[in-house]
């Protein structure tokens, strides 16, 4: 697998329900979007990192970093989907 480091200075995109006040990008309820991030190390498959880049480059996006901050994002806002996401086991690649 290979190994991304993923790390990115922040692009302010228009998403919905966010917006802009000060130079600082809040959602509603106060949760800040933008801010300081830390830089960590994670191991993906050749086809994940492929998926990436394709959504990197589909939408214009300004880093792969940005790509997972999306969907962390995502997944923090939308409680409703964990256990569909993270209760089934799902192996891509396994025979």
């Amino acid at each position: 697998p290979d190994a991304l480091k993923l790390t990115g200075t922040s692009q302010w995109q228009t998403l919905e329900s966010y917006r802009l006040r000060k130079g600082r990008c809040f959602r509603e309820g106060n949760i800040t979007m933008a801010g300081s991030k830390q830089t960590i190390e994670i191991e993906l498959n050749d086809d994940q990192v492929t998926f990436m880049r394709l959504m990197k480059d589909d939408y214009n996006i300004a880093s792969e970093s940005k790509v997972f901050r999306i969907v962390m994002d995502y997944l923090q806002s939308n409680r409703d989907v964990h256990d569909t996401v993270f209760g089934e086991t799902r192996c891509l690649r396994c025979d």
